[in-house]
């Protein structure tokens, strides 16, 4: 449950390709509001520096933060489709389509 007491929803962020500590911190906060399973930050130190608290306030107390550096990326995701989870990466380019209007699986791993 996150703060709100909203069940979890069978989503998980995999944000280990940001490296900007306040985007990190953003999507976690994120994360926690909407209820989400999980959010996957690069380094698990992230989330107790000062910086990310600031941003974060409380957000990594609700949501699992477990840390999966770029490099091990591949290997978690082939684990996250063995578990059922459907990969979906978001890039923002000229001819992407809108997020609100495509369909996602019911148990995506968002990267």
């Amino acid at each position: 449950r996150n703060a709100m007491g909203r069940e979890a929803l069978p989503l998980i962020v995999c944000a280990s390709l940001v490296d900007k500590v306040p985007n990190l911190a953003g999507l976690a906060r994120t994360c926690e509001v909407f209820a989400c399973e999980a959010i996957v930050l690069p380094d698990a130190k992230v989330a107790s520096s000062k910086e990310f608290k600031q941003i974060a306030v409380t957000a990594e107390q609700w949501i699992p933060c477990p840390a999966v550096p770029p490099a091990g990326l591949r290997e978690w995701l082939v684990e996250r489709r063995g578990s059922g989870y459907a990969v979906v990466a978001l890039e923002q380019a000229t001819n992407s389509r809108c997020l609100a209007t495509g369909d996602l699986p019911p148990t995506p791993a968002v990267l």
